[in-house]
């Protein structure tokens, strides 16, 4: 028996090392492919995108990737996020806004974010708006949840 502890114990250490290192959730909020915000527009809600739960999360990661449709003038596109309890119940006018300048040429663009939203359950993309004189196209949000870190255990 005592010949196979230290074998034990090496097993429980990798395991609470791996359990330690948490793991990514990916969420696709906005898909991509073909979609677009036209030139000086907002959408909103449902044509903007989805949402995310993000209960017993404290911080989420965001991926925003857009690409102007040709060379424009500087101009901002606003992504903005509402916080709430459900995918049903969230803020009236969302209180997370995520600015991208646009880029003076038709390359992608791509931001990572991190945001802050302890005690919130769930975070919903409500509007997409770009400030732009050409369209925003190719449009992917994606989440990137992670679970928490630490692991403690009594001694």
């Amino acid at each position: 028996m005592n010949a196979k502890l230290p074998l034990l114990s090496a097993v429980l250490a990798l395991a609470l090392t791996a359990l330690g290192q948490g793991s990514f959730d990916r969420v696709a909020i906005v898909a991509g492919g073909t979609n677009h915000v036209a030139a000086s527009t907002t959408i909103t809600s449902g044509t903007a995108g989805g949402g995310v739960s993000v209960a017993r999360i404290d911080n989420v990661g965001l991926l925003l990737v857009q690409k102007p449709a040709a060379t424009n003038l500087q101009a901002n596109v606003v992504y903005t996020f509402a916080r709430g309890i459900s995918a049903s119940e969230v803020e009236t006018t969302g209180s997370v806004t995520i600015t991208i300048p646009t880029s003076t040429n038709a390359t992608v663009q791509t931001v990572w974010t991190n945001i802050s939203v302890p005690g919130a359950g769930y975070l919903r993309l409500v509007s997409i708006a770009n400030a732009a004189t050409v369209p925003i196209t190719n449009i992917t949000v994606t989440a990137v949840r992670k679970a928490p870190a630490t692991v403690s255990l009594p001694r």
